[in-house]
């Protein structure tokens, strides 16, 4: 009997030794100021370091991963972290990514002149609960459109990229790399997050609550170094960088990825007192940020 019992004991031991530790689990959207994900995953990086990358086509769909347990992280802008942090009181951004200046955008079929001059109906199609939300409200203000009416239509930025040129005043929240396939079929840029005047920050980090953070700490620490990593290839050698993250880009070529480059800036390293006092402002905590390391490696 007790041979039994301490044979059973070795099983169980060995069971469990066998069985690999659960992954960082990471969610992430298609955009361009992600890319270094990309980057990291297909050269193939992630590989035996316990985590894992999976990529979504919307804003929404990368929150709701997060939001139902099937990620331990996910990439975001300052908006989806208000959402998530309602019910996460502890999240905060881990890694910095990016700031947008241009890449977010409003587009449509008419201009800005015609807009303000009409009296029919305007459909806009944007992701609703995301940051395109706040943007548009942020482009209704600036332009004083709050007496027009608006016809709300919910879709993810795919779908939108591949709506056909309409007849009827029409608007489009979208971001890059989905709108080159909409300027194909002659919708127009209306304004953008490079505009000085639109009262309106777009900021992208990677966010986890504390317990992951303390869970997986040595995952995080290897994502970081790999992050600055990637960063260094892309200034190093962008075409390169190109060839593995081009099948994230919606078909785009490699002159319009070094023009969708410019519509960002790269925060991963930037800690000046000013920055961080900015983000605060939107409501960003900056305890849990993960030091930057050097990109020389």
């Amino acid at each position: 009997m007790h041979r039994f019992t301490l044979l059973a004991l070795l099983f169980l031991l060995t069971a469990c030794a066998l069985t690999p530790p659960k992954p960082l689990r990471i969610s992430a959207n298609l955009w361009i100021g992600y890319t270094p994900l990309f980057y990291i995953k297909e050269r193939g990086w992630l590989k035996g370091e316990n985590i894992e990358l999976v990529n979504v086509v919307s804003l929404y769909e990368n929150m709701q991963m997060y939001a139902v347990g099937n990620a331990d992280a996910f990439t975001g802008t300052q908006y989806e972290y208000h959402v998530q942090h309602q019910a996460h009181p502890s999240l905060s951004p881990v890694l910095l990514l990016d700031l947008s200046k241009g890449g977010d955008m409003v587009m449509g079929n008419i201009d800005l002149q015609t807009l303000r001059k009409t009296e029919r109906p305007i459909d806009v199609w944007l992701e609703v609960d995301s940051v395109n939300q706040e943007l548009f409200k942020a482009f209704v203000e600036k332009e004083g459109l709050g007496n027009k009416k608006f016809r709300f239509h919910n879709l993810d930025p795919e779908s939108i990229s591949k709506l056909p040129f309409k007849k009827s005043p029409t608007l489009l929240v979208t971001y890059k790399p989905y709108d080159d396939p909409l300027r194909s079929r002659g919708y127009r840029e209306l304004v953008n997050t490079a505009d000085p005047s639109l009262s309106f920050k777009v900021v992208d980090a990677l966010y986890a609550d504390a317990e992951d953070l303390q869970n997986f700490d040595k995952e995080f620490k290897v994502l970081n170094r790999l992050v600055a990593r990637a960063l260094h290839d892309l200034h190093k050698d962008p075409k390169s960088f190109y060839r593995y993250v081009k099948n994230y880009l919606q078909g785009e070529d490699y002159a319009h990825f070094l023009e969708s480059l410019k519509t960002i800036e790269w925060i991963y390293g930037r800690r000046d007192k000013t920055f961080l006092e900015q983000l605060q402002k939107l409501g960003l905590p900056t305890e849990a940020l993960m030091e930057p390391v050097s990109d020389a490696l």
